[in-house]
């Protein structure tokens, strides 16, 4: 017989997350980063969130690169390297991830000083789209 978890049981999704992790699935891996930080079923840890998002990102994880771009933009839980930030939005958003799609569009279209982006508001055009093509409007 199955025990019927509460609505919002964080500390079980994130037992069952990282069994799914340890199998290798980069989905997992990157979840149990994002429950990490945000403190859900653990206490805030952004070091272990960003050292989930580099696993699954390893593992060429679209929105796990993504979520490692910001975290190396910011310095939140690993040492900043903006120049390896860029890189990773940039194979995100090559990747499809929506998110990654639409920060890198702003900053092309709007500039980015601090990550050396000049404005070319060409960049929204032939980048939005391809999250599109994913399904995502």
């Amino acid at each position: 017989m199955h025990r019927r978890r509460a609505v919002g049981d964080d500390e079980a999704a994130l037992a069952l997350l990282e069994r799914a992790a340890s199998a290798g699935l980069p989905l997992a891996t990157m979840n149990v980063g994002v429950m990490h930080e945000e403190g859900r079923g653990t206490a805030v840890d952004y070091a272990k969130a960003a050292r989930m998002f580099k696993v699954a990102a390893d593992a060429d994880w679209p929105e796990a690169k993504y979520k490692l771009s910001l975290c190396l933009e910011t310095g939140r839980g690993i040492e900043k390297d903006t120049e390896r930030a860029m890189e990773l939005l940039k194979g995100a958003a090559d990747g499809g991830a929506v998110a990654a799609c639409v920060s890198l569009a702003r900053k092309l279209e709007h500039g980015d000083s601090d990550n050396g982006i000049a404005q070319n508001s060409d960049g929204r055009g032939t980048l939005l789209p391809k999250g599109s093509t994913a399904g995502w409007q």
